[in-house]
C-alpha cells in the first residue's frame, strides 16, 4: 500500500464511533451542486453537527475555497454515537486544536468520486488505499461487502461505510458516512 501523494492525474476523473452500516448508495442527498461542500453540509438535514463542528473549528472559510476537496461527512447519528461527553468536549474552545485535527482527517485534496476511488483502489495490490488528509493522518479506502469503506485504522479494524455518494458540489465532493473517523492511535503519535 502506499499512500497517493500527486492526485492530479485523478482529477479529472471527476478509531472511529460507528453506527449500525446501512446500504452504500450512488442517490445523493438532494443538494445544490453549485454550492460549497460546506453549504451543502449546512444544507443537509443529516449533518448538522458536522456543520457545526466546522463553524466552531473555522474552518469553513478554508472548506469554501476552490478545492478541489473531498469531505468524508460523518452524519449526525456518528457524533451521537461517540462516547458520552465527546461532542461537548470537541466544542469546548480549549480543545479547538483537536477539533481542527478532527474535521481534517475528514478532507482530502482532489475531487474523488466513487467511480474515481475505485479505480484508484483497483490499483492497489493489497486492497487499501491510502489517502493523506488535510490534516496530515492518513484515510484508508477499501471495498467492503456492501460497498466502499474509510477508516483511519491501516487494518481496516472499524470502518465507515457510505451513506450518500458523490454528492456534487462547486469545490469538490462529498460522501455521507456513518460514522466519524477518530484518528488512529500511531497516527496521532507521529
Amino acid at each position: 500500500m502506499h499512500v497517493a501523494a500527486p492526485l492530479t492525474a485523478l482529477l479529472s476523473l471527476s478509531l472511529l464511533a460507528a453506527v449500525p452500516a446501512q446500504a452504500q448508495t450512488a442517490e445523493a442527498a438532494p443538494l445544490d451542486e453549485s454550492n460549497t461542500v460546506v453549504v451543502n453540509a449546512k444544507d443537509s438535514p443529516e449533518l448538522s453537527r458536522l456543520a457545526a463542528a466546522i463553524e466552531i473549528a473555522g474552518m469553513a472559510e478554508g472548506l469554501e475555497g476552490p478545492g478541489p476537496l473531498t469531505l468524508f461527512a460523518p452524519v449526525d447519528a456518528g457524533f451521537e454515537a461517540l462516547p458520552e461527553g465527546s461532542w461537548d468536549s470537541l466544542n469546548d474552545p480549549a480543545n479547538r486544536d483537536s477539533l481542527v485535527a478532527l474535521i481534517g482527517g475528514h478532507v482530502v485534496e482532489g475531487a474523488l468520486t466513487t467511480e474515481a476511488l475505485s479505480a484508484l483502489l483497483a490499483e492497489e495490490e493489497d486492497g487499501v488505499l491510502a489517502l493523506p488528509s488535510i490534516a496530515g493522518t492518513p484515510l484508508f479506502v477499501a471495498q467492503g461487502e456492501s460497498g466502499l469503506t474509510v477508516t483511519t485504522d491501516p487494518e481496516g479494524a472499524a470502518q465507515a461505510t457510505w451513506i450518500a455518494a458523490d454528492i456534487a458540489s462547486s469545490n469538490g465532493v462529498l460522501h455521507e458516512i456513518d460514522a466519524v473517523l477518530l484518528p488512529a492511535q500511531d497516527a496521532a503519535a507521529d
